[in-house]
């Protein structure tokens, strides 16, 4: 069962509980102004006491803020400015009620402006829908928007196809590697590309910091007609954990995919874990390891575990002893 509730010129409202003694009541109170919240009681408990106190904690006061800027044609630059540019915005009030969305279009110069109430911490996102163009989207904190900062969006026309080379690479110790981006249309069907992304992780951490690549050598926006290509560097030097990089294409193209490599130590020098340096990882030496991590044993009693030099041991080197001594240090 859903209900919505106002409360009174006092603060108070009242409701008839039809819920059994074993349920759980879930109310979510907001009010503007102030951080809303969800309240988990025991039926029984609400039963018992009749009356809830729900307090609010008040936010930060609100000021009217303009924000906009220039929609435009990213392949012809801001000389080539969209009208009519539909533009939705959402107003993000970090938990502060009300959080408002909706609407503008773009001026006959591509200008659009909405005026909203925004706090000190919160955040604007937007997003441009024109026909024949890719979305694109947007965000600006209150601070920027408040200096007068605007949020310009250039829209890559729809077209092309864009393909990664290689679309999946395994790699390991100091590394590198070429990426080519190809526009698979035929000529005269244009590719623009507004910027790549990267976006590195592995398992339950973020761990990719071993990939490095330059697209210092590319301008964006770039366009690329039928068959034609761009390629940049990604070099890889492994000290820490497995990495998995994903590499996108932020563009108009009719048709995209991604690329994703895969980095690891493994081999890569001493062994991590091999205290006795025979080339193997045993169980007495993990154990040892672990002792050496939780302060038991000295940290000379094996030096090898420690993978980046740092002088301590941490857990990531652990789980990376641990791989070693599973499939081996070659």
């Amino acid at each position: 069962m859903h209900y919505d509730l106002r409360t009174d010129s006092a603060g108070g409202t009242a409701f008839t509980l039809t819920l059994p003694d074993s349920e759980t009541l879930t109310l979510f109170v907001s009010a503007e102004g102030y951080h809303g919240g969800v309240h988990l009681y025991a039926v029984a408990d609400v039963r018992r006491l009749r009356t809830l106190a729900i307090p609010l904690t008040a936010a930060a006061a609100r000021s009217e803020i303009e924000v906009g800027g220039l929609v435009y044609d990213a392949s012809g630059g801001r000389q080539a400015p969209l009208a009519g540019a539909e533009v939705f915005y959402e107003y993000n009030g970090r938990g502060v009620f009300p959080d408002v969305s909706g609407s503008v279009r773009s001026d006959a110069g591509g200008r659009y402006r909405v005026t909203l109430p925004i706090g000190p911490e919160d955040a604007l996102s937007v997003r441009a829908e024109v026909p024949g163009f890719a979305l694109r989207h947007g965000a600006i904190r209150a601070a920027a928007a408040a200096a007068g900062e605007p949020l310009d969006l250039g829209l890559a026309p729809i077209g092309g196809v864009a393909r990664i080379e290689p679309a999946e690479r395994s790699t390991t110790c100091a590394d590198a590697f070429t990426v080519t981006i190809t526009n698979d249309g035929p000529p005269g069907d244009a590719l623009v590309i507004l910027e790549l992304a990267f976006d590195f992780q592995y398992s339950q951490g973020v761990y990719g910091i071993d990939f490095t690549w330059d697209t210092s050598g590319i301008a964006f926006p770039l366009t690329l007609d039928g068959g034609e290509q761009v390629s940049f560097p990604i070099g890889y030097d492994a000290h820490r954990l497995p990495s998995r990089l994903f590499v996108g294409v932020i563009s108009g193209a009719r048709s995209e995919s991604g690329a994703v490599y895969y980095g690891s130590a493994m081999g890569c020098g001493p062994c991590t874990g091999d205290c006795d340096g025979d080339d193997r990882v045993t169980i007495a030496e993990l154990v040892g390891g672990v002792a050496i991590a939780l302060g038991s044993h000295p940290f000379d009693a094996c030096p090898a575990l420690d993978g980046d030099g740092d002088g301590t041991i941490l857990v990531n080197e652990l789980v990376v002893a641990v791989a070693a001594a599973l499939a081996g240090c070659e």
